[in-house]
Order: structure tokens, then sequence, then C-alpha cells
């Protein structure tokens, strides 16, 4: 405004006119800025209106742009007017300057451009609506996508191992898989969790085992056919190694942070799992194994691994009521022997210098395992007397699941689905109509699905009925201005 005024006038303004000028140009757009910014800011409500996961991803991101808008709005009526009164000086461009020929040049274009498409308005709304069908017929093809997967320098693989590996042969083959990755120039570092800790927060067996290896910057990766490989590429070929070398074992594939998020949200390591829900444990193990063998042929569904994998032998204790009354002993006297045999029991501590070690009472190894050692475990009844197991209770192995999972109170098995090469919402569409026609579900049993494709499904809803809310809202301060609909559809096909 204070160039074009200066232009005008053809001589250089006072500070005073350059006040005014500034004056008049921020009382000029108020309304229309503040209008647009305030569109701008309803057609974030749909974002900030989320909940849940979504809700809790999204919108800060929603919030931080809305206070931006907002400062720079109050900022575009404050501040930058007074800078603007004592900065800027308002001489007149010259005829021959670079800036003047530049938006003379821009300004000779956009009107040219403008004149051609006023000459031919049926052709340009023509070609207007064939990409607008094109675009939706597009659209409509599309996959949908919670999040993006983002890079995190890092891999997490989940080793699946038979379940009747002992303790020594699953670090043994860990052993060897970490080997086998360091063999890469592109990786770091690699470490390894097997099994369940004394205080379980994560329960597993000792069949499987989360490795996490870490990659060196990518600058740093070697150039391999004079070009460095991608993320995925180097993931590919790290898999492909290990299961070259070692085959007896079957690898998930996620990142750190990933996995974890995925496991807090649904308790399942997988992006996208299906949950089948029921009570008869025999059955839930069929139908996971019937819709792993489903969706695996199922172009892209990448890793699909059933959660349910098999029986463990599990160490069955019966008391015999009748001989504990006899004996004068309890029930919990009885347990508490048989927990400290095989779980182990703190009775002390070591102590070297400043650091202090817990002093753990437990069987051996091979006494666990040993069933005619078990049953003539000695159990105090008097202060020197001892019976030995087998007389105060029955003991026996059985096979047995070694983890029954619930949601809702429910039992449930899961199929594990890591997606490759195609988008959430496009697999399970497919997935479902494979699963609905060939896998057979018993009455009292359903299906669910879970992971990232259940927080896209959530996601949708919600601004499906959001975002017509705001489309409303906006149509109606449109029409508030103009009170002509022609004019109000004209101006909303720009926003």
């Amino acid at each position: 405004a204070v160039q074009q005024r200066a232009d005008q006038l053809n001589r250089p303004l006072t500070r005073t006119e350059v006040r005014q000028s500034v004056a008049d140009a921020s009382i000029a757009i108020r309304r229309a800025a503040g209008f647009g910014q305030l569109i701008i800011l309803i057609v974030f409500v749909p974002i900030l209106a989320l909940t849940g996961i979504e809700g809790k991803m999204f919108r800060p991101m929603a919030a931080t742009f809305c206070f931006a808008l907002i400062a720079a709005f109050l900022l575009a009526f404050s501040v930058i007017p007074a800078l603007a009164g004592l900065l800027l000086i308002g001489k007149p461009q010259p005829p021959n300057s670079r800036r003047f020929h530049l938006m003379s040049t821009l300004q000779q274009a956009y009107a040219a451009t403008l004149k051609l498409a006023l000459r031919f308005q049926r052709i340009v709304l023509t070609l207007a609506i064939i990409l607008l069908v094109t675009g939706a017929m597009l659209y409509a093809r599309l996959g949908g996508e919670f999040i993006p997967r983002l890079y995190e320098g890092a891999a997490a693989f989940q080793f699946v191992r038979p379940l009747s590996i002992s303790m020594d042969a699953s670090i043994a083959l860990e052993k060897k898989s970490q080997q086998l990755l360091l063999e890469f120039p592109e990786v770091d570092r690699v470490f390894a969790r097997i099994g369940t800790a004394e205080i379980a927060t994560d329960a597993m067996g000792v069949n499987l085992a989360d490795t996490y290896i870490m990659f060196r910057p990518r600058s740093e990766w070697p150039a391999i056919d004079g070009a460095r490989r991608t993320p995925s590429e180097l993931i590919a070929a790290l898999r492909s190694h290990l299961e070259a070398h070692i085959p007896g074992q079957r690898i998930l594939v996620s990142q750190p942070i990933q996995l974890r998020f995925n496991e807090l949200l649904e308790g399942a390591r997988a992006d996208v799992n299906l949950k089948i829900f029921g009570e008869d444990l025999d059955v839930l193990q069929a139908l996971t194994r019937d819709a792993t063998r489903i969706i695996s042929a199922i172009p892209g569904a990448g890793e699909v691994e059933p959660e349910l994998r098999g029986k463990v032998p599990m160490l069955v204790v019966t008391p015999r009521d009748a001989v504990l009354r006899e004996m004068g002993l309890s029930r919990a006297e009885l347990l508490d022997t048989i927990e400290i045999g095989m779980g182990g029991k703190q009775v002390g501590f070591l102590y070297r210098g400043l650091k202090r070690f817990p002093i753990y009472v437990r069987l051996s190894t091979e006494r666990r395992g040993d069933l005619e050692k078990l049953r003539r475990l000695p159990v105090g009844v008097e202060e020197n007397f001892t019976v030995p197991l087998e007389r105060l209770a029955t003991i026996e192995f059985r096979e047995t699941y070694e983890m029954i999972k619930r949601d809702s109170f429910r039992r449930r098995g899961a199929v594990l689905i890591n997606p490759r090469g195609r988008d959430t919402e496009s697999l399970v569409n497919a997935a479902r109509e494979r699963i609905e026609s060939e896998l057979d579900v018993p009455p009292d049993y359903y299906l669910e699905w879970g992971g990232n494709f259940k927080n896209l499904e959530q996601a949708r809803l919600t601004l499906a009925s959001l975002v017509v809310l705001a489309f409303l809202i906006v149509l109606g301060m449109i029409y508030s201005v103009f009170q002509d609909w022609r004019r109000t559809g004209l101006v909303l096909l720009g926003v």
C-alpha cells in the first residue's frame, strides 16, 4: 500500500503519509483478513474434537497451528503496522528496477491468462469438471492408513521359536542371530530380551525374543552398486539373511516405538490384528490357524502369525486334602513349599562393597524338570519331620496353553499382521471378504479387527460428522457476508 501510494504520487512520501497509508491499508483488509483466518480456525475444529488415540496424536498439532494463527492475527493489526510506519521509506519505484520488471511481468502474465480463460469459458469449465471427476474417482480408489510409518533409526525383530525350546537353546539361537545381524555394516549394535522377568510387565515365553537393532546414521551407510540401501531394503536384507541361516525361527518385523505403541493400544505387537473371541481354547487355536492361512495368501499381507502357538508342559499339583488334615497342614503351607522350589524365594543379600545382590533359593533346573525328583521333594510337617511331596499331593505334567489372553472379560485368540507394500485399509477389506467366505465361525464366537485399522475407523467416523458441521458453519458465515447463494458458492469453491 505504501509503495503503491508513492508510485501514484511519483514522489517520496512523508512520514505522516507513510503512517496514514499503513493505517488505511490495515483498516481496508481487517474484515477480509479476520474472516479468512476465522474460516481456517473452523476448518481445524474437527481435528480438535478428535478423542482417544487419534485425539492425543493430532490435537496438539491443530492447537499449535490455531494458537500461531491467532497470534499472527493480533500481530498483523498491532506490531506489524507500527513497525511498517517506522521502517518503510515510501519511495516511488524506478521504471527500470528489477522489482518493477518482475511485478510487471507477473501482472501481464496473469492478465493474459485471465483473458484467455474468460474467452474460452466452456473449455475451462469442462476441463475443471473432468479434473474434479477424475480426482474423485482416484480418491475413491485410494487406501487408508492411520498414520504413516515413521523411520525410527532402528528395527525391532520379534523371533518366534518352537514352544518346546529350552532357555539355553533360545539364548544360543539369539547369539547366532545377533552375530548374523552385526555382519551388516549399517548395523551399529544389537541387544535382546528373552522370556519374562521376575517382575513380569510383559509376559513372554522363552521361545520369544525381542531383538532391537540400532542402525548407524544414514550418512555412514556404505553404497551398494552406487547407491545406499533404503531402510526398507536393509530390513528386507536382514530378514532374508537370518532366514537363510536360521530356518527354525519366524520373524515379526517392527520398530521399537511402534512395537510398544501397538502393544499398549491393543495388547498385540502387530500393526493390524484380527481378534477371535470365544471360550474353548482348542477352537480358538483352530480358528486362528485357519485365519492365518487365509490371510497369508493375500498379496501385501507381509508377516502373519497366530498368537496362540500351541501347548506346553505345565506342572499340575493337586493337594490330597484328607492327608493334609491328618498331617495338620494347610494347602497354603504345601503350595508355599512348591512355590519356593519352582519359583524361588529371596532369603537374604550378598554384599560386595557398595553393591548388594539378592540371594534366592530354589531347585536346580535339572530337578525342576524331573518329575520323579519333584515327587520326592521333602515337605516340612514338624520341626524335625518331613514327608515326600507325593504323599501330600498328586503331581504331573499336563499339556496346556502357555498363555490365555482376554479382552472385555472374554477369552480371545489373535492373528498378528504387519502389512508390507500395501495400505492397511485395502488389506483389511480384502482379508475381511476372504475370512467371511472361507472361515467357518461357530455360534457364540465373533471376530474383531484391531490395531491401526480400528484407530483409522474411529477417526473416520468422528471426522465424518464434524467435517460436515464445519462445512455448514463456513457456508453460513460466507452467506452472511454476501447474502447471495451464487457468490457464496463461488467463494466456497475456493475454500
